[in-house]
């Protein structure tokens, strides 16, 4: 009687385990993964911008700072705006990330991709 107490209990913790494990995971980030021609970079390191989730969707303004930093492909060292925005216009397609506090409009970071 005791070892079947002792199975049900065990079966019972394991079953709440992943809903205790899952609770604990919070998101750090949101991001946007857009075409660059949907995509108005800043102009300034402090500021508003424009993106375009879709073709069809209204422009979402979004906000950079002094925290927000700019990378470029895959070097993994932070970029300037300005080298950023240089590396932009030399691409005639290409992706770009937009890294976004959840639920926020905060940037804080961009990628340029390839």
């Amino acid at each position: 009687m005791r070892s079947r107490r002792i199975f049900v209990l065990s079966t019972a913790l394991l079953c709440l385990l992943p809903g205790l494990a899952g609770a604990a995971l919070d998101a750090l980030e949101e991001a946007l993964e857009l075409p660059l021609d949907q995509v108005q970079l800043p102009y300034s390191e402090v500021g508003d911008f424009t993106v375009r989730p879709c073709a069809d969707c209204e422009p979402l303004r979004l906000a950079v700072d002094h925290e927000t930093r700019y990378f470029v492909a895959d070097n993994p060292e932070p970029v300037s705006l300005a080298e950023l925005r240089a590396a932009a216009g030399e691409l005639d397609d290409g992706l770009i990330f937009i890294f976004h506090e959840p639920g926020g409009e905060t940037v804080t970071r961009i990628v340029l991709g390839g």
